[in-house]
């Protein structure tokens, strides 16, 4: 989870993902109730690893095919870490569902909204048909939330003004992408936000609105006073703006 109280630790879930493939490669591997699944330790930036690898039988939800002539022969989330377009455009001529979730329930967009790849998102955005807006992971987030916190601010607008992201969807916290912006101190991505009409005044289940707290422990050399003026002069303008819209 990203929302105002998480922390970017990293979450590493191991797995035996050479063993998985040895009994996805052997004889009678498609009659095993087995599922596999390796998924990716996540910090700051990039995501070093994330897969979810299945084979029939499995009852633990849903999956993706393991690389296979007779399926789709790309693995969408490896090709997406790898930042590799032409496989995920092979992926999605392929019929391969673009909403699908790996086993921490993460989807192809936002690995590749972590990843910053705004070539990978605009093909499973207008290619693929994978929702924008759709929420994620284990605190429910959506692309355009994670840019926020990771301060991705170019991608933001790509994701606002390229694909239609809706900058007011919620978290499984009730943060939009402006508290998250707010929280982890990234002022030109709150700032982005605030411009392009977000509501100052959102509050999430906790009754926090944006600028009401700021990460103390994992953020260095944030302006929590430009941010607290941004947010001052839009919550001023906000009842004209709001009159206008």
């Amino acid at each position: 989870m990203i929302g105002t109280a998480a922390a970017p630790l990293g979450l590493l879930l191991l797995s035996f993902m050479d063993v998985g493939r040895a009994f996805l490669t052997a004889p009678g591997a498609h009659n095993l109730p087995t599922s596999t699944f390796a998924c990716c330790s996540r910090g700051l930036r990039r995501s070093p690893f994330t897969r979810f690898v299945t084979v029939e039988g499995n009852v633990d939800g849903p999956s993706i095919p393991a690389p296979d002539a007779n399926t789709n022969p790309v693995d969408i989330f490896d090709a997406i870490l790898e930042g590799d377009a032409e496989s995920v455009a092979r992926y999605i001529a392929h019929g391969g569902d673009v909403n699908i979730r790996d086993s921490i329930g993460d989807s192809p967009l936002m690995l590749a909204a972590e990843n910053d790849f705004t070539d990978i998102i605009k093909l499973l955005v207008h290619e693929g048909g994978a929702d924008i807006n759709g929420k994620a992971g284990a605190g429910m987030e959506t692309p355009l939330i994670l840019a926020a916190y990771y301060g991705y601010t170019g991608l933001c607008v790509f994701l606002v003004e390229m694909c239609g992201a809706d900058m007011e969807v919620r978290s499984g916290r009730g943060d939009t992408a402006l508290n998250v912006a707010c929280h982890w101190g990234n002022v030109d991505t709150a700032q982005y936000l605030l411009d392009r009409g977000a509501d100052p005044n959102c509050a999430n289940h906790d009754g926090k609105r944006a600028g009401d707290e700021f990460e103390t422990v994992f953020v260095d050399g944030r302006d929590e006073e430009a941010i607290r003026e941004a947010l001052e002069k839009a919550r001023a303008a906000w009842p004209t703006r709001a009159a206008k819209a």
